[in-house]
């Protein structure tokens, strides 16, 4: 591989040659390329839904996936309905800083995996607040390692909700942190994640 990049979308190592420009810019890696698979997916969902609006009616300029569906309808960016599950008065839409699992795992991948972190976070699940979305656990004394571990452990993992019912985790997915599982907590956006790596662990 003579110039590897990242994809924007999924985050797969490609060819700088066999890559796509993309009009999705990754909020961590700052990548605006796309691999193939995710620009033919592009491609026909734009074609399917339009490419202003989700077929929910969310505004994709606000959508974590970057493809034409929001990450409601299509979480992991497989489905081929075109239309929202969710009541309209249950949908929300993540903050912008709001990352994804697979821009957890980027991030965490560009950081040295000995790094002994004073908070971070293990044990992924199925979000209480938005069972479609995943939750971490509060952890302290941990390095990068553990944590990327945790993280990569979600990537196509289905978890159980707590009220039951099966769902399956991407790297479009949201991410959340909470105290313990079972409880609702707070997005993890760039901004926190950032403050945590820059942790030093006490020596003393």
């Amino acid at each position: 591989m003579e110039m590897p990049v990242q994809c924007s979308r999924c985050g797969d190592l490609i060819e700088l040659n066999d890559s796509h420009p993309s009009d999705y810019e990754n909020p961590i890696t700052g990548s605006q390329v796309e691999c193939e698979p995710c620009h033919r997916k592009a491609e026909k969902d734009t074609e399917e839904t339009g490419a202003d609006t989700c077929a929910c009616g969310t505004t994709l300029g606000v959508c974590s996936c970057g493809f034409p569906r929001c990450h409601r309808c299509d979480p992991v960016g497989t489905s081929e309905g075109d239309s929202c599950p969710a009541p309209a008065e249950e949908r929300h839409v993540p903050d912008p800083e709001h990352l994804t699992l697979g821009d957890l795992v980027m991030r965490l991948n560009s950081v040295d995996r000995t790094k002994q972190l004073p908070v971070g976070f293990r044990n992924p699940h199925s979000y209480r607040g938005y069972y479609e979305d995943l939750g971490f656990e509060l952890a302290r004394d941990i390095t990068v390692g553990e944590v990327l571990d945790a993280a990569e452990s979600a990537v196509d993992a289905v978890f159980t909700a707590w009220k039951g019912g099966d769902y399956k985790m991407g790297r479009s997915t949201p991410v959340w942190l909470v105290a313990e599982e079972g409880r609702t907590g707070e997005s993890l956006g760039a901004v926190l994640l950032e403050l945590m790596l820059a942790q030093e662990a006490d020596r003393g």
